[in-house]
């Protein structure tokens, strides 16, 4: 592999972790904040925030 296309490589990479992760991180807690709103409990969104948003919702709904 040459030098220049490794460098490229872990460009990549860092790119990936500084800004797609993230992304996808920050949208996995807006779901569940989202979705312990939903579930009708003021708690339930700030739960959501911790990622418990979405098993409050699903026990509300299928108990």
């Amino acid at each position: 592999m040459s030098l220049s296309k490794k460098k490229q490589l872990s460009s990549g990479l860092t790119f990936y972790v500084k800004f797609i992760m993230p992304t996808i991180v920050l949208g996995l807690l807006l779901l569940m904040t989202l979705f312990g709103f939903l579930s009708g409990e003021l708690l339930g969104g700030f739960a959501g925030l911790f990622g418990t948003g979405i098993f409050g919702f699903f026990s509300t709904y299928y108990s």
